[in-house]
């Protein structure tokens, strides 16, 4: 099941190092648990981005939450304010 969170305003750099050990924990319910419990700035918007992805998959296809695996998580670069001095 797909979720996305767009404009979020954090370098990529940041998340990407999140991403990273999302990816290797393997279960949904673990990735979860390792993001409530991470004192980094992205861990809350990839715990609420994730979470919403679970619970599209339980309740759109009627998936079991313990049989969940985080397959793909991908992480770019967003909106860039222009800024200038007149």
């Amino acid at each position: 099941m797909k979720a996305y969170a767009k404009n979020i305003r954090i370098s990529p750099k940041k998340l990407s190092v999140i991403a990273m050990i999302v990816r290797q924990a393997g279960t949904a319910t673990k990735a979860l648990d390792l993001l409530r419990f991470m004192p980094k700035k992205g861990a809350p918007i990839l715990f609420k981005v994730l979470s919403s992805a679970v619970a599209n998959a339980v309740h759109n296809d009627a998936q079991q939450v313990e049989n969940l695996k985080v397959k793909n998580l991908i992480i770019s670069k967003g909106v860039v304010y222009k800024r200038g001095n007149p």
